[in-house]
């Protein structure tokens, strides 16, 4: 799973993991973050002192990747993240206030994950299409059904180098 996706991410092609429920995708999904964001996987990058971290994060310019989880779920998913590793997370709700200090976290080089519903991304496709992501992560794809919903139009458009 984790090499499948590595390579892919190599390649700048996409790539869809499809184990079985319970399988571990959202853990596969951490590890490739660790793996491309260059994390250590300890706590040192969480617990590094913040002049430190926005040194080096100016130092290393990378784009964020956007997760997108089904509404039920995101809580669950920043949860995970949070337990399995040490990143900036920053969880979309899709106010102009919330908008508005993505778009400074991204300009300053603070943010290594965005977290959003597949509804919030549909609502707000012209914000996150300003954005040029490293990869775009979508959990449960099997919700974005039709080529001509909303959502699967929002998808469509936004801008990243693998998906």
């Amino acid at each position: 799973g984790i090499q499948f996706l590595f390579d892919h991410y190599k390649e700048n092609r996409g790539a869809i993991l499809t184990d079985d429920m319970g399988l571990g995708k959202t853990i596969q999904t951490i590890a490739l973050l660790y793996a491309v964001q260059h994390k250590t996987g300890r706590y040192k990058d969480d617990k590094m002192p913040d002049t430190v971290r926005r040194v080096m994060k100016k130092q290393i310019t990378r784009r964020p990747v956007l997760i997108t989880t089904p509404a039920s779920i995101c809580a669950q998913f920043k949860a995970e993240i949070e337990t399995w590793g040490y990143f900036e997370v920053y969880h979309v709700n899709g106010t102009t206030h919330t908008v508005q200090q993505v778009e400074q976290l991204i300009g300053h080089n603070a943010l290594d994950i965005v977290l959003c519903s597949h509804d919030n991304l549909a609502s707000n496709v012209e914000f996150y299409n300003t954005i040029n992501w490293d990869m775009i992560v979508v959990d449960e794809l099997h919700k974005i059904k039709t080529l001509t919903s909303a959502r699967r139009k929002a998808f469509d458009q936004l801008l990243c180098v693998r998906r």
